[in-house]
């Protein structure tokens, strides 16, 4: 009877994790709508008008997404009709969200055009958004003399070099100048967005001359090393022998392998 009885309860078992398995296979192709994603909602610099707003969001509903934030941009995009917190976008903005409610779509909506945020009078410089700035200073070992270290600038948007209205110290860093200090990625301001200025057409490459035995010997020592069994960090390490020994260790920052 005990047999009988253990051989009922794997089978219960079996059953239920095939169920199981059934129920969560199901549930990916036609997941609830608690667990169905959202999306932001462009509207580009004003080109907007009611039956863009009924088609996109008829599609939205037949894809199968939940609901959206709507999001006001412009983007150097040539601008519409309807321009941002008049009276007609107020229109427009009433008439996408009774349609939202019409197919069952959540809906919501930025605070403001485009990434300015709120702001306010209310909103002192101190509780303003913020940027890090920085300055640079070289010094010799041997200067033991006090030195004042200039306050960090940024570039406005027409990449006019700014002081800001609210300045305050974070820290001070000081380390010893690099061996291949010498090695700066070019326009690396721009780059990495830092100058306000930046436009996409000025992403140009780093075109100088790198250290190519370096580059290509990792990227060798990395193929070779990379193969079944091998885990990201033997390969990683692979590589990053090949840049440390040309005194370039400090610019590898790959981890995880290939």
């Amino acid at each position: 009877m005990k047999k009988f009885a253990v051989g009922i309860c794997v089978l219960m078992a079996s059953l239920g994790a095939l169920a199981e398995k059934a129920h969560l296979e199901e549930s990916f192709k036609s997941p609830p709508e608690s667990a169905r994603p959202y999306t932001w909602w462009h509207w580009m610099n004003g080109n907007v008008s009611k039956s863009g707003i009924t088609k996109d969001l008829e599609t939205m509903k037949s894809v199968g997404i939940a609901g959206f934030q709507l999001f006001d941009v412009s983007a150097g995009i040539p601008p519409g009709p309807v321009s941002h917190n008049s009276p007609e976008f107020h229109e427009m903005a009433k008439f996408a969200f009774a349609e939202a409610d019409r197919l069952g779509l959540k809906a919501g909506f930025n605070n403001s055009s485009g990434w300015s945020s709120s702001g306010g009078p209310w909103i002192t410089p101190e509780r303003s958004m913020k940027m890090m700035v920085w300055s640079e200073t070289q010094r010799s070992a041997s200067d033991t003399k006090p030195v004042a270290l200039p306050k960090g600038t940024f570039r406005g948007k027409r990449g006019v070099v700014m002081e800001a209205d609210f300045y305050r110290d974070i820290a001070v860093l000081a380390f010893p100048t690099p061996k291949d200090a010498e090695y700066r990625v070019e326009n690396w301001l721009m780059k990495g967005l830092y100058d306000h200025g930046a436009k996409a057409a000025r992403f140009v490459p780093d075109l100088r001359a790198a250290p190519a035995d370096a580059v290509i010997g990792a990227h060798d020592a990395l193929l070779a090393k990379a193969r079944p069994g091998v885990t990201a960090g033997e390969v990683d390490r692979a590589g990053r022998s090949v840049v440390e020994k040309a005194g370039l260790g400090r610019r590898w920052l790959h981890r995880t392998g290939y």
